[in-house]
Order: C-alpha cells, then structure tokens, then sequence
C-alpha cells in the first residue's frame, strides 16, 4: 500500500526527511568535544595529529547513526550486517573530518552568520536540502513554501516528545557545516589558475599523433629457469627499489571449517515430535493460538490461490477437505506440518478508492472517528465520494484521484485495510482503522471469484542438537590438539582431509572472509593476540567451528625482503633478460626496422595514431615508458633499444601527425573545470594523506 504507507505525523516526516539528507560529517561533533573525557589507552580508538581519540567518542557516533537509520527506515529493529557495516565506516569518516578537515577549516577561518543561515532557511537564497523536504513544500503545486517553514518552526515546541526540535537542531548544525565546508572548497577553487602552456600541454597529449613500426622481444621468449640470480642481486634489487613496496597493514590466514548440521537423529527426533503433535492439531479449536505456540513461524490468516503455495502440498490441499492434515515433510530447512483450515470463493485483485481521516495536533482521535462517521453517513445519503476525498482525504497520494487507489491485489495493502476490501460488498461503504488512521472505503470492482484456501502452517527449523554440536566440536578439539604451527597444521588437515582455505590481505577493518558469517572474532585474533605461524583456538560462528592460523604479517610501511621475495625474483630476471636482448639489439645499430625484424627474427609491428595518453600498444599490451618516448619523438627517429614491461623495443617513427589547433581556450575551461571537480573528495584525501593517524579500530570491533 505505497500511497498509505508513506503517511507519518508532520514532525516525523521533518525527522525521516532530515536524517535521510543529512550527511552528519560534523553535526555530531559539537556533542562530543576536542579531548578525550574517556582516558586510558585501553579505550583509545585512535591517534590522528597526536590528539587521542577514544573509542566511546566513535561509538556515540555510530549509536546516533544507527538510530537515525532506524527513524529513517521506520524500523525498530538493528540495521542488518551488511548495513551495519556501512554505518560503521560512516562513523569512521565522521571522526575523520572532526580531526582533520574540520580543524582545516577552523584554522582558514570559514564561518557562517546567522543572517546567513536564516538566508538559507527562510530567505531568498534557500539551501537545496531545504528545498527537497516535503513538509516544506505547498502540497497543491509542489514548490518549496516558505510559509510552512515559519509555521513549523512557530510549533516545533507542541511536539511533547521533543523528538522535532533535535531533528531540526541536528539539521541546522549540519546545514551550517555543509556550508562551511562548501566555502573551504571553493576557497581552493577559485585558486585554481589553468596556464594557455598547460592548456596547450594537455590538448596535444590527446591530439598530437605518431605512426611507428617496432620491433619487441618478449621476456617470456627465454624461460625463467634459463636465468640465474644471486642473493646478492636480490638485496641490490630491494635496496634499491623498496619504495615501491609500500605497504598497508594486512593479516594472512589459512583455516579449516567443521561445519556444524542436522544430524539423521536430529532430523528424526523432529519428525516424532511433529508427528506427536497431529492429534492435537486435528482437535484444536483456537488453531492460530495452537501454531503460534508451537511453530517457529507465526500464524499467518490469509487466503491462498491455486499455484501460491509450494508444490508439495497445492494440489493436495486444494483437493481435501477441511481439517486435512499434511507432512510432516521437509521445505526450506524446516520441517512442516500443514494442515487445511478452511476454503472459500474469493477475488483475487479489487479495485477501491477511500478517505484517509487522520489525528494531528488540533485534531483528537474522538474527533477522527466523529469525522468520519459523519461522512460514511453522506456517502451513504448519495453525497460525490471524488469531491468528499479531495476535500478531506490526509492520504496525499491518491487525493488528487479522488482517493482511488485503483486495482491492488492481496499483499499489497495493510492486513485489516485488505481484509476489508476483499470481504465488503461492491459499491459497500465500509470503515475500518489501521495504524494511519480510519479509512472510509468503498469497493468499486472486484475480479473473478476462485476457490482460495486457508492453510495453517507448524514450521520447526530443523537444527542441530546440543549433542551434535558436542560432537563436532570434540573433532575440532581433536585438530587442534594435534597442530601447534603452520606446518603441523597443513599436514593434518590434510590426513584428516579438511578443506584448507585461504584469506590473504585481511585489513584490520575487513569484515568478511569467504564461506564465514561475521568473522571479526578471527581478524581482532590475528591483529590482537596471534603471533606468525600461532594456531587459534577453536572460533565459534553460526553453525561452524573454525581453526585458524596466521600465516603471514604484514606492517604498514615497507615490505621486508622475504615478503615480496618473488616479486623481486621475478624483476631481477626480467632485467637480466633486457640486459641480453639489449645485447642483441646493439649489434645493429641504427638499422632500420625492416632489417633488424629479420636479423632478430621478430615481426615488425605498426603502432598508428598514437598519443602520449595512449594505453598500449597492438600485439603487446601496456607500455606507458615506451608510449611516452614515442610521443616525443621525431620523424624518421630510430630509438636505442629500451626495456618496457613486457619486453625489449627498438622503434622507428614514421609519421607525426601535429594538431593544428591553435585556440586553447576551450581546454583551459575543460582542465579547470576537470580539476575543481576533484577538489571536495582530494581535499579531504589529502588531509588524510599527510594526518599522522595511527588506527586502533580493530581492537573493539
């Protein structure tokens, strides 16, 4: 029921719309000071620029984002994992911005005047976010209305709960941040200069063209294990390239899963009991009351139609008569007893229009229900349902219809506003109430009736016992016992012939690891506690017993030898192969492409339209070193031979092909334009870059 579940009371529509725009880097951080009023390095969240962050700083952060999600998403249950798990890098990136960019700003000294904000709240230059909020917008023309924001500001204090004055407080601070930060980037903005040589630079890397012929030996035409390498060249090597190897922190593991299911017992022992529990099924009088108490799944009170129930049972219950009792039989890992409560000629889909009469502030629920029987008793009397529902309907969505809602099937509306619909008369003027208020309703047309059947389902999830899970868990307690390293460890799981699995670069805030549900246990294990080659105890998730071992430890920084030793094999024979086929090239030198294709026994390639920002070259692949030679080069230049990531080029430019533009102007816009769209998300990058932050999140969660 799209129309009627988009319904809230004014000040919770403000709090929905509000917590859905707002992105609450910074309000939040006026609620939580500079300095950590927690103490004590077991609680210290992180170090960002020397200033301590406690951990009960994030996690009043992430309580507010959470409750705000909830207020947005009107659920009162916790955001599921995958949901949570954004949430927490949202809180993350609050306290960020709190430390860095935040400070920037204050230090540049960007403010906002109150004239200003009330500009953007009620005067002529209004906020966007302003702007999207429906409460603020004229309900017959859809425009921003300033007059329902001075309204609504008059009567914030009537909401006894105090949950509208928060919301807007919240939405105020986050409007001025916004602000502040929108000037700070516009600060850097405008200080972006685009000079007619850079322009110029940057229009002919894309335009200026090349056409080439080259000849290229590929590394792998000698086989690695031709090329031999001394300790030594690979010290030479790292010594003087380990700046590449710039690390983040990660973890290795490898672990082994022992998966805890439904033994034939247990299957057996829930098939008796089922069993056990027809007789009285069959005898029940308060049936819903009887499934609710013994089913993992509720009573549902609703009418099927042929082919909306499962296979196994669809064609057997609409064949029964009532009190027929099936199963129990196995669907979906439960196991089910079904049994046929009733059967009747139902439509399937109707078509009805109805008045929505809800309270509000100046409008009590005896005053609702006076309403509205006040006009069932006109529409009765033969008064224009259309003209009553557009004059007094609150359902917004369909009262410029007249309050039709059109054709719905079942599902599609809440249950005691359906349950109306489909039991009603046609052209019967019906009221019923619902969580949105009362409902005047009047079917218009109902669909062919069919043969619909109620069904009572006992749902059990078929799990495994505690004795099973004791049994599993004494074969895991058996694994470990038997391994104290990584060797130890691959050498039994595979006597016992366990699937060893493998996850590599686990970050400290990795929240997933193939075939395991919330494995955080397993990564605070491997970043708190283990040491290299340590064997875990036995982790506990869901339904599985894990054993882990940390394999390898990597700290941020730059990677030792060991760690990125094949890497650097791999180079050092590359460069020693360059080495011999630049040997081979400099026996002709100068020689044109033709001839030294057929002295080296190579093809001679044609590389054409080539620009500096080119991506690869044809038959080869990436070549960024040799593009860019190219690119410069001269007609009829012949190159030395060169090392490429992929092998040894020689190359001959054979044309070159100039942009013969000479107006610039247009690039300059383009490049400016180009880089002032990356201001907002490097600038913040960049604080981050040069920040000293040393983070600690793994340690809590």
């Amino acid at each position: 029921m799209a129309t009627l579940q988009t319904i809230r009371n004014r000040a919770g529509v403000l709090i929905s719309v509000v917590i859905g725009l707002s992105l609450l880097a910074f309000v939040l951080s006026d609620f939580l000071g500079s300095g950590n009023m927690f103490g004590g390095p077991d609680y210290e969240l992180a170090v960002i620029d020397g200033k301590s962050v406690p951990y009960q700083e994030y996690e009043m952060v992430y309580d507010e984002l959470v409750e705000n999600y909830k207020r947005n998403s009107g659920s009162e249950s916790m955001p599921e994992e995958s949901v949570a798990e954004m949430i927490r890098e949202q809180a993350w990136d609050v306290i960020l911005k709190k430390y860095t960019l935040e400070q920037e700003i204050a230090k540049v000294g960007v403010d906002v005047s109150e004239e200003e904000l009330f500009d953007m709240v009620q005067g002529t230059n209004i906020d966007p976010q302003m702007l999207q909020i429906p409460v603020f917008q004229n309900q017959q023309t859809g425009m921003f209305d300033r007059a329902m924001v001075v309204q609504f500001l008059k009567n914030l204090d009537q909401d006894p709960s105090g949950n509208a004055r928060a919301s807007w407080v919240a939405f105020e601070k986050q409007l001025l941040q916004n602000r502040k930060v929108t000037k700070y980037n516009n600060l850097i903005k405008k200080a972006i200069y685009v000079p007619s040589t850079l322009a110029e630079m940057y229009n002919k890397e894309n335009t200026d063209k090349i056409e080439c012929k080259f000849v290229f030996k590929p590394y792998a035409a000698l086989a690695d294990s031709t090329i031999a390498y001394t300790d030594e060249e690979l010290q030479k090597y790292y010594n003087e390239n380990s700046y590449k190897y710039e690390q983040e922190e990660t973890r290795d593991i490898d672990y082994v899963i022992f998966d805890i299911l439904p033994s034939s017992a247990d299957i057996e022992k829930l098939t008796t009991m089922l069993d056990g529990l027809k007789e009285e099924y069959a005898v029940a009088e308060d049936v819903s009351a009887f499934i609710n108490y013994n089913s993992d799944r509720s009573f549902e009170d609703k009418y099927f139609a042929k082919g909306s129930l499962s296979p196994q049972i669809d064609s057997l219950m609409f064949a029964s008569e009532k009190g027929f009792i099936y199963g129990p039989y196995t669907e979906n890992q439960s196991m089910v007893l079904a049994k046929l409560i009733d059967k009747k000629n139902l439509p399937d889909s109707v078509h009805a229009r109805h008045i929505l009469i809800q309270p509000n502030e100046s409008r009590s629920p005896e005053v609702v229900k006076a309403l509205a029987d006040s006009l069932k008793n006109l529409l009765e009397n033969k008064a224009d349902f259309r003209e009553l529902a557009m004059r007094f309907s609150d359902d917004k969505g369909s009262v410029a219809e007249g309050g039709d809602l059109k054709w719905f099937s079942r599902g599609a509306m809440v249950k005691p506003f359906e349950d109306s619909c489909f039991i009603a008369k046609v052209n019967e003027i019906k009221l019923v109430e619902t969580q949105y208020g009362i409902h005047i309703i009047q079917v218009l047309e109902k669909s062919k009736e069919t043969e619909h059947v109620k069904v009572g389902f006992i749902e059990r999830v078929i799990e495994p016992s505690q004795e099973t899970r004791q049994q599993v868990f004494a074969l895991a307690t058996d694994f470990v016992s038997k391994v104290k390293n990584f060797e130890e460890f691959k050498t039994v799981s595979g006597e016992k012939a366990l699937v060893k699995r493998t996850a590599n670069n686990l970050t400290p805030t990795e929240s997933k690891i193939a075939g395991l549900d919330s494995p955080r246990e397993i990564i605070r294990w491997a970043y708190n506690t283990a040491e290299k080659n340590q064997v875990s105890d036995i982790f506990e998730l869901n339904n599985k017993f894990v054993v882990a071992v940390l394999t390898e430890v990597r700290e941020k920084g730059i990677a030792t030898l060991d760690q990125v030793k094949e890497d650097i094999i791999l180079n050092v024979r590359k460069n020693k192969k360059a080495d011999s086929f630049i040997a081979e090239f400099n026996k002709y030198p100068g020689v044109k492409i033709d001839e030294l294709s057929a002295k080296v026994s190579e093809p001679a390639n044609e590389g054409m339209n080539i620009t500096f920002n080119s991506f690869s070259l044809p038959n080869v692949g990436i070549e960024p070193e040799i593009i860019a030679a190219m690119s410069v080069s001269a007609k009829g230049f012949i190159s030395k031979p060169m090392k490429g990531n992929n092998g040894v080029f020689v190359y001959e430019i054979t044309n070159v092909i100039p942009s013969d533009q000479k107006d610039f102007s247009q690039d300059k816009i383009r490049v400016a334009n180009d880089l002032k769209t990356r201001v907002e998300y490097q600038t913040f990058e960049a604080l981050k870059k040069y920040s000293e932050i040393t983070d600690k999140r793994v340690k809590f969660m």
